[in-house]
């Protein structure tokens, strides 16, 4: 299954619960950096994101830690 087929279920899955739930949490790993603004999956999941009013918790400021 390719990336954009992913994004398509879980849109389906979205539309599906929109009138029905107050919020979702979606988990796991779509393998893509998010700070390479120049890839094309990048860009895609972040317009993607935006769509349905989700943030990436790679972007939160929690996220950010000074040790490896």
């Amino acid at each position: 299954m390719n990336f954009l087929n992913v994004l398509y279920d879980v849109d389906l899955i979205l539309s599906r619960l929109h009138n029905v739930v107050n919020g979702i949490i979606i988990g796991g790993d779509f393998n893509v950096d998010l700070s390479r603004t120049l890839s094309r999956h990048a860009n895609i999941l972040s317009d993607f994101c935006i769509d349905h009013d989700l943030g990436p918790c790679a972007l939160h400021p929690s996220n950010a830690v000074d040790f490896t």
